[in-house]
């Protein structure tokens, strides 16, 4: 005798769809109604309540989402004022300047044709981190500066270490 699953209803019990969703065979929308006994009743149950049910007492998937994470201000999103942790922090420069580097077209493309730069590109950020190593840093050094930084333990123990030895 093969397993079917329990399901709340009654075969012949009417009940209304509370979301949308879309099985192998069809797509069951907000609001249709279907008997209990029905496959795609059995099979998705959760997804039914009784026909009954009065519009103010359905159920509110946006209620059943859990909570948002809580938003951290320093999320790494701002490249402007947040340090690199790929980068040691002896090999950190940071922009003085804002310029942006426009892409270029395709050769032989229309835009290439027409002698007008395309509308994209990458930009260098004033306040970005970029490693001291990077071509651009090589290239315009006068745009970086080496940032300051607050003294740490480590360095602390470090230069005491040094003067010992």
């Amino acid at each position: 005798m093969p397993k079917t699953k329990k399901t709340p209803f009654a075969p012949d019990q009417v009940v209304v769809a509370t979301r949308t969703f879309a099985t192998e065979d069809t797509v069951v929308h907000v609001g249709e109604k279907y008997r209990g006994g029905d496959p795609v009743v059995v099979a998705n149950h959760s997804a039914f309540v009784d026909g009954e049910t009065l519009p103010g007492e359905m159920p509110n998937f946006w209620e059943e989402l859990p909570a948002p994470p809580e938003h951290d201000p320093s999320g790494g999103f701002n490249i402007r004022v947040q340090p690199s942790t790929q980068i040691p922090l002896h090999r950190q420069v940071r922009s003085k300047v804002e310029y942006f580097f426009p892409m270029q077209w395709a050769p032989g493309s229309a835009g290439e044709r027409r002698g007008i730069p395309p509308p994209f590109g990458s930009a260098l950020h004033k306040g970005q981190i970029k490693d001291v190593c990077d071509p651009l840093v090589r290239a315009h050094p006068d745009w970086f500066e080496f940032p300051a930084r607050d003294v740490r333990l480590e360095d602390i123990e470090r230069m005491t270490n040094e003067e010992v030895t």
